[in-house]
């Protein structure tokens, strides 16, 4: 599902109404009930639209889940939260991937990790084990 609660603050802004946009910019009646029902519209209308309002495409809508905790762990990811239920989900997913695949460090290091970019490596640390938990965070 798709939001489209940016556009409709830039309607409001400029007393503009979805029905307008046909003649303003030649946008279909089947787009703008498209746009209505939360259904997702080409890129090229989405540009048309960015156009005629002066700003990026991603200001007018976004990709939002009927599954609210997935939606949280997005707004959470995009806010960058810390301490929040997806920072905590990235700490444990990495830390759990990582001792199967034989890693020795401990949740605690794997967290510090994450968290400030260091660990103490007083313990002898194995460089592959840092290495790894490092590339586990910055993957996509």
């Amino acid at each position: 599902m798709v939001s489209y609660k940016g556009l409709e603050r830039q309607l409001n802004a400029h007393g503009v109404t979805r029905s307008d946009l046909t003649k303003l910019i030649g946008l279909s009646s089947r787009t703008i009930a498209k746009i209505g029902r939360g259904e997702r519209v080409s890129r090229a209308v989405l540009e048309k639209l960015s156009a005629y309002f002066s700003c990026a495409p991603d200001d007018l809508c976004r990709e939002v889940s009927d599954n609210p905790i997935l939606q949280m762990l997005r707004d959470e990811k995009d806010a960058k939260i810390s301490g929040g239920l997806y920072h905590e989900l990235q700490v444990l997913m990495t830390y759990n991937s990582n001792h199967i695949e034989g890693s020795r460090l401990t949740e605690s290091q794997t967290r510090l990790i994450f968290e400030t970019n260091t660990l103490d490596a007083g313990d002898g640390v194995s460089v592959d084990d840092i290495l790894e938990t490092v590339h586990h965070f910055r993957a996509p």
